[in-house]
This record gives C-alpha cells, structure tokens and sequence, in this order.
C-alpha cells in the first residue's frame, strides 16, 4: 500500500505540472516527502508481515483449531 501510495502521489504531481496547474508544487512537495519519509518504511513493514506469519500459523495449533 505504501508502495502504491508513492507512485500514486507521484503520478498526481505528474499530471498537476503538465496541466500547469496552480498547486503543482504543492503536489510534487507532498510526493517527494511521502517518498523521503513514508515509503522507506516499506521493506520493514514487508519484514513483519513476512516473519510474523509463523505466529499466526501457530496460533491455529494453540486454539485447537
């Protein structure tokens, strides 16, 4: 979702700076920090899903089911 989100914002801003429109910048401002400061959380975010599925599989054998 992060990764989607980047790409997204930066199409966005694409589209604002072709149209001239006049919140280009604002567009583009927003997109890069999403990009400098949000979408580097990803690969952690990716880790955790992926080392946590064992406690979920686990959890099927300690709840009986």
């Amino acid at each position: 979702a992060l990764a989607r989100g980047a790409t997204l914002l930066v199409k966005g801003a694409k589209h604002a700076q072709r149209e001239a429109d006049a919140h280009a910048a604002r567009y583009a401002a927003l997109a890069r920090f999403f990009a400098e400061n949000i979408a580097i959380a990803a690969p952690g975010f990716a880790k955790t899903v992926i080392d946590g599925g064992a406690s979920v599989n686990e959890s099927h054998a300690a709840l009986g089911e």
